[in-house]
């Protein structure tokens, strides 16, 4: 696990939130090699009063890629894993009585996760994945956003 000094976080903020983000195809479009338009925007204003985590599939590059990006201040936790799955979402979170949201592009992956942990969910349905058919009750999510600039209005509906 890959720790990071977030700015705001060390401030003793109250976090309302956490929030675990996906990052490829989430919040990073591979197809053009940039994140999405309004993400370090989106971060910058859910780190004031939110724990922002990342989770990610770890392939070669991925990483080194994610820092040049200059958005990892604004995460708590960054993780780079070999497989998604429960453990490393709990891990994450390390028995929290916080709420938690989980943003992701697979309903397959990060929102069945997040759905069997009982947090919140919300499927950002851009990309590779949009069309993905839900397959069982795990893959419904709490929210279906078509862009991730639209996940400020879901937040807003927890607090």
């Amino acid at each position: 696990m890959i720790y990071v000094k977030a700015g705001p976080h060390d401030k003793g903020l109250y976090f309302f939130m956490i929030i675990i983000f996906d990052y490829n195809r989430t919040i990073f479009n591979p197809e053009v090699d940039s994140l999405y338009e309004g993400v370090s925007d989106i971060l910058r204003e859910l780190s004031i009063s939110h724990k922002l985590m990342l989770v990610s599939k770890k392939e070669d590059g991925r990483d080194l890629k994610f820092r040049s990006l200059g958005i990892g201040d604004y995460f708590t936790k960054i993780d780079f894993v070999k497989e998604k799955n429960m453990e490393v979402f709990s891990n994450l979170i390390e028995n929290t009585k916080e709420k938690v949201l989980v943003v992701g592009d697979r309903i397959r992956g990060e929102i069945s996760i997040g759905n069997q942990l009982n947090f919140t969910t919300v499927w950002v349905k851009q990309g590779k994945f949009s069309n993905e058919v839900f397959q069982n009750d795990y893959e419904i999510p709490d929210h279906s956003i078509d862009d991730i600039r639209q996940l400020l209005e879901i937040v807003k509906i927890y607090k």
